[in-house]
């Protein structure tokens, strides 16, 4: 290519004064245009590649000036290794972190994050998930108690239960607790358990007797309506 063969002929400092003097450009301007700091500017126009930063800076360089003025800049860069005028950073020779950069985390640290993080959820909230829960019965009032009617509404109230249950059969449930069920008897002694449940926890039971005792019908005695009687007449 006709621009590697003028790259081998000049020097970089004679190539890139051309250029600049081509497009009208000062250091200054060249410095203002391409964000390389002015020194370095006049460094590389000067040929003190002694007093340049480090190869991975002046790659970047070089690929901005090439940007600006109008060259390729990975030639130059070629020829400058060639020439052993870098100066090494290091082994792996790279651009340093930004200490201002964001950083990601890598993945094992963000999974060792998240099981702290349960952790510390389970023991705050553990009981809640986990724990039994309470149960109150408000109605009736007594473990074991009477009733005249064959219909009975049981009420209560829970904490930190997902479910209630009266003889198997869901009761409705406020989102404070509060809970009843409408349970009809048969005479004599019925048993009437109540379950309060959660999902992944335990239960609380309560259970209570309560003997039903219908009503005595009332019985009224028919009155016996008396016949005529005969009248007999004797002539």
């Amino acid at each position: 290519m006709e621009e590697e063969k003028e790259v081998e002929k000049k020097e970089l400092e004679l190539f890139l004064s051309e250029k600049a003097r081509a497009h009208n450009m000062s250091a200054k301007k060249i410095a203002e245009l391409s964000g390389i700091p002015l020194k370095h500017v006049e460094h590389l126009l000067s040929g003190r590649y002694e007093s340049l930063p480090p190869a991975p800076y002046l790659h970047g360089y070089l690929t901005r000036l090439g940007t600006l003025l109008e060259f390729d800049g990975e030639v130059w860069w070629g020829k400058l290794k060639e020439d052993g005028a870098l100066v090494g950073s290091g082994p792996e020779d790279r651009l340093p972190e930004n200490r201002f950069a964001r950083m990601r985390m890598p993945r094992y640290l963000w999974a060792i994050a998240g099981a702290v993080i349960l952790i510390f959820y389970f023991i705050l909230r553990g009981s809640f998930i986990l724990g039994t829960p309470t149960l109150t019965v408000m109605t009736p009032q007594d473990i074991a108690t009477t009733a005249s009617t064959n219909q009975v509404t049981i009420r209560g109230k829970t904490e930190h239960a997902d479910t209630v249950r009266v003889n198997g059969e869901p009761a409705s449930m406020t989102p404070d607790g509060f809970f009843e069920a409408l349970i009809l008897l048969e005479p004599g002694v019925n048993t009437v358990e109540i379950t309060a449940a959660k999902f992944l926890g335990r239960e609380k039971k309560a259970v209570y007797q309560i003997v039903y005792e219908p009503p005595l019908q009332s019985t009224s005695t028919a009155k016996e309506e008396e016949e005529p009687g005969t009248l007999e007449i004797n002539l």
